[in-house]
């Protein structure tokens, strides 16, 4: 018999509806339904199964556990919102020379950074290690005259004039320093216990 869908003679032949599919287009067409029925009985097993668990424990352990996860969430949500705004200036490496950031921003950023390493995103955690190592890189080349490989888009914006008119700018540099090696150590640190 043909197969109504590739009009080829095809062994064995399904037929459904008075149609007829070979047996690759019969599993096409109708393996979906039964992947849907597997899916849902599996999860119906799963949580007749949690269920069952669930109710044997104190309600006191219930509630816990119900609010744990949703509050952790919420809870490092609004941490990375927060650290987000805060590096809006250097948060695009694209658009970084729009936005002129002084010594003082960046200590900020990179304490607060310090502290809420646990909780950042790993592409964001990847993005702050590359741009923080490039500005130590800028610094130790501007303090003990050593030359580095340096990013131009990051070197262009920062804004030295604060700093430089105080005559603080090795103070502030090696405090930033000191606080970027912080960051790389606790990240590698987090990384190690991860893997």
């Amino acid at each position: 018999m043909l197969c109504i869908k590739c009009n080829k003679h095809k062994f064995p032949v399904f037929n459904c509806n008075n149609i007829t599919y070979c047996t690759n287009h019969s599993k096409l067409l109708f393996n979906n339904f039964v992947i849907k029925i597997q899916k849902t009985y599996r999860g119906y097993r799963r949580r007749k199964y949690v269920k069952t668990i669930y109710a044997r424990l104190p309600t006191e352990l219930q509630h816990y556990i119900l609010n744990f996860n949703t509050n952790n969430t919420k809870h490092y949500d609004n941490i990375n919102s927060v650290i987000l705004k805060k590096t809006h200036k250097i948060k695009d490496l694209t658009t970084i020379e729009d936005n002129e950031i002084t010594l003082a921003e960046l200590t900020n950023i990179i304490t607060m950074l310090n502290k809420y390493y646990h909780v950042l995103d790993v592409r964001w955690l990847n993005y702050y290690k590359y741009y923080f190592n490039n500005i130590k890189a800028i610094l130790v080349s501007l303090i003990y005259k050593k030359t580095f490989l340096l990013n131009i888009n990051i070197y262009n914006s920062l804004n030295f004039y604060e700093n430089l008119l105080h005559s603080n700018f090795n103070k502030v540099s090696l405090l930033l320093i000191t606080k970027i090696n912080k960051f790389n150590y606790l990240i590698n640190e987090h990384s190690k216990v991860i893997i």
